[in-house]
């Protein structure tokens, strides 16, 4: 996201999709309401720390994610797979703890 917005001004950002293997954590869902970006989709969402997800249900800043629209873990195989990916990522760490939340 960094080097899109370096790259790109706010103005080229709007009605951009930002597609991600996982929930965006809470500091990039702040960021993204500080960018034109229309739609964000995630394959997965996270059981580990959550994000934007849990952002949009705080009274303070919800009102910041009213124009973005949000496409939660639209396919479950996919789902699936960004489970797999994120469990395998864990394991290959050795934190097998992290690892067990993403079966």
């Amino acid at each position: 996201m960094r080097k899109a917005g370096a790259a790109l001004s706010k103005k080229k950002l709007e009605g951009t999709i930002l597609y991600s293997t996982l929930e965006p954590c809470y500091g990039c869902g702040f960021f993204i309401t500080y960018t034109n970006i229309k739609t964000v989709v995630w394959a997965f969402t996270d059981p580990y720390k959550g994000g934007i997800d849990d952002l949009t249900k705080l009274s303070k800043v919800k009102d910041s994610f009213k124009k973005i629209q949000f496409v939660i873990e639209p396919d479950e195989s996919l789902k699936k797979e960004s489970q797999k990916f994120m469990y395998d990522y864990f394991v290959s760490l050795g934190n097998l703890e992290k690892a067990k939340l993403f079966l």
